[in-house]
């Protein structure tokens, strides 16, 4: 699919999308969305034409919504590395699970354990990958991603620093966004 394509099926999911061409290639740029496969046999004054995958207008429709539609919008930084760790599988390990952990536990007010001191900007990377992957999974639905959202998260975690995080469910809601986690310590019992 072309990028025009690519940006015409994100309005679907999106129809308060306000984005050029130019800007989604400034976006792929920065990791808001992913870059063209250039196709084979172009270049060499023949010019040269992007193929995106089919789920490129999702991921264009949930980096839009929360670049655009949100009253307290996501720098783009911060929207890369939701999406990056969402599209990995929703799994950390090392210092990057050690950095996102805390704010997991403390969106899923799991008491059982202690973590260390509490930190904002934990939870400000937990909750941007929570809203991120709602968005995103929304979109990948068929669904419009401006609508308000019920989405349920289990995080699984264990000692050494290791976080899993998958979606239960998600479904429109009236009113206003409800995202709820639970955690689970792999040594518990499910």
């Amino acid at each position: 699919m072309t990028l025009e394509q690519a940006l015409e099926e994100a309005r679907k999911l999106y129809p308060g999308l306000k984005l050029t061409p130019a800007t989604a290639r400034v976006w792929a740029h920065r990791g808001l969305i992913p870059k063209a496969e250039a196709a084979p046999g172009q270049g060499m004054g023949r010019g040269r034409v992007g193929d995106y995958s089919s789920d490129v207008p999702a991921q264009v429709a949930a980096a839009g919504f929360v670049k655009q539609g949100l009253r307290q919008r996501f720098k783009d930084a911060d929207i890369a590395r939701a999406r990056q760790f969402w599209l990995s599988g929703g799994k950390a390990q090392g210092e990057e699970a050690e950095a996102i952990l805390p704010g997991f536990l403390a969106a899923a007010m799991y008491r059982d354990r202690w973590f260390g001191i509490y930190e904002a900007e934990s939870l400000h990377k937990a909750l941007d990958v929570l809203i991120y992957a709602s968005r995103l999974e929304m979109a990948r639905r068929g669904m419009d991603v401006s609508q308000p959202v019920r989405a349920e998260f289990r995080v699984i975690f264990s000692d050494y620093p290791t976080v899993a995080v998958t979606l239960k469910s998600i479904e429109p809601t009236e009113g206003r966004d409800e995202i709820i986690v639970t955690a689970r310590d792999i040594e518990e019992p499910a």
